[in-house]
């Protein structure tokens, strides 16, 4: 009846990681029209920026940004 789950639009994806699985997950999130948060020690914000998520500072603001 189309009333069952949970649209995925608009929602909040946050991502510990930002390597090649994630970078794919961020790509469909974006074609689902989700704003994406990452995290990754091991990259820079603008790395992060390059694969259309937002960087986060830490884990825990992660955590805020997608609550």
């Amino acid at each position: 009846n189309g009333q069952s789950g949970t649209e995925l639009m608009g929602k909040q994806l946050g991502l510990a990681g930002c390597g090649a699985i994630a970078q794919n997950v961020i790509r469909i999130a974006k074609g689902m029209d989700m704003f994406c948060y990452a995290y990754d020690p091991f990259m820079s914000p603008l790395q992060i920026g390059t694969f259309g998520a937002a960087p986060a500072d830490d884990l825990d603001e992660l955590f805020l940004q997608c609550n």
